[in-house]
């Protein structure tokens, strides 16, 4: 009876953030998917999300932020009427250009609230701006400013017009949402207008995550080289539109489109962030990277370094921590077999909600949970 008890404690504690709606719509997503093949799930995710995605309506503007030497492009949407702000952080390469976050975004435009997008600190555009970084500030730049940015968003939608500021972030960017307690004193503005947290597919761990990614990019380079693409077009086209849901998926299938996430994917990513760094830095930007970690260390060369050094800064437990009776609701959802995390990790953790499928992210292309999300935002 006691092992009952404290079963049912620790489900409500782990929910507690989420409303009875958000549980009941996460209920109802689970079990969705029963094919557990993680990086083709995570590929299924990401071209749903970027099919799907309509255009944004609000406005890039740019601008001059004090830890940056060039102008940083931001985006703002104005609602009508006084409405809560969601201050989006994307993942890793994201902006408000690519339309993976378009998708995204598109329910909080729709729902009527303010938005505005911080690129992240991988994106090309925020490399261009040439970021001033240093040994002392590798981990803490970046947060700074993304919270310069954030008022520049606020100052343009207008203070008056803003009933409550929500942070939402996916992937890396959650690393810029979940670390930004360190900062609450110093922009006043923001945090005691701050009501929610929300970090989608957060990493536990930085280090583990970069590894992890990294791991994925070596062992796919072998089905990457030999997998004949064009003959797989009538069995990309049945997995990624014809069904559903995936189903059925035959192991070769798999192992393709697996490789095909990370090496025209994610390393195409790394292509365009590491030309922003070689018209930064020109020669001294080294080799063309073939990882995250090599591109990371083109950038910022004291990163990885301030992260061996400081592990537990880019831990989510430790910043999960510091949140703790800052009277902010902090919402954590992610997936058990997402790659870049060691499911142990979330025994550190308190609040989320874990899906039994999806990879990295792929539930966010579900059109329902869009609408969950645009709902406890406000």
């Amino acid at each position: 009876m006691l092992k009952i008890l404290i079963a049912i404690l620790v489900s409500f504690n782990t929910l507690a953030a989420w409303s009875p709606e958000a549980k009941k719509d996460f209920s109802e997503m689970q079990g969705l998917i029963s094919y557990k093949g993680k990086d083709f799930v995570t590929l299924w995710g990401s071209i749903r999300r970027f099919v799907w995605s309509s255009s944004l309506k609000g406005e890039q503007f740019k601008v001059k932020l004090p830890e940056l030497e060039k102008e940083l492009p931001l985006y703002a949407f104005k609602a009508q009427g006084k409405k809560p702000l969601v201050i989006f952080f994307p993942g890793i390469f994201g902006s408000h250009e690519g339309e993976i976050n378009h998708w995204n975004a598109n329910e909080f435009e729709k729902s009527n609230m303010h938005l505005g997008i911080v690129p992240n600190f991988l994106n090309k555009h925020y490399i261009a701006a040439r970021p001033k970084y240093s040994n002392a500030n590798a981990l803490s730049i970046d947060v700074k400013t993304a919270l310069d940015a954030a008022q520049k968003i606020i100052q343009r939608i207008g203070e008056e017009n803003i009933e409550k500021v929500v942070f939402v972030a996916e992937s890396l960017g959650t690393f810029i949402a979940s670390s930004s307690i360190s900062y609450k004193d110093k922009y006043p503005g923001i945090f005691n207008r701050l009501d929610k947290v929300i970090l989608l597919w957060p990493p536990l761990d930085i280090r583990h995550s970069l590894a992890a990614f990294d791991e994925k990019f070596k062992k796919t380079a072998k089905a990457d080289q030999e997998c004949s693409y064009l003959l797989k077009i009538p069995m990309f086209f049945k997995h990624y539109f014809w069904q559903e849901y995936p189903e059925n998926v035959a192991k070769d299938d798999a192992e393709c489109f697996g490789a095909f996430l990370f090496h025209a994917g994610f390393k195409n990513s790394i292509d365009k962030s590491f030309k922003a760094v070689v018209e930064v830095k020109g020669d001294a930007a080294g080799k063309e990277p073939s990882n995250f970690s090599e591109l990371v260390n083109a950038h910022n060369p004291s990163f990885i370094e301030s992260i061996n050094n400081t592990p537990e800064k880019v831990r989510l437990s430790y910043w999960m921590d510091k949140w703790k009776g800052q009277n902010v609701d902090v919402k954590i959802i992610s997936s058990k077999d997402d790659f870049i995390n060691d499911p142990v990790g979330w025994d550190a953790v308190e609040g989320e909600v874990l899906f039994d499928w999806g990879g990295h992210c792929a539930p966010l292309s579900l059109e329902s949970m869009q609408k969950t999300l645009a709902r406890e935002a406000k």
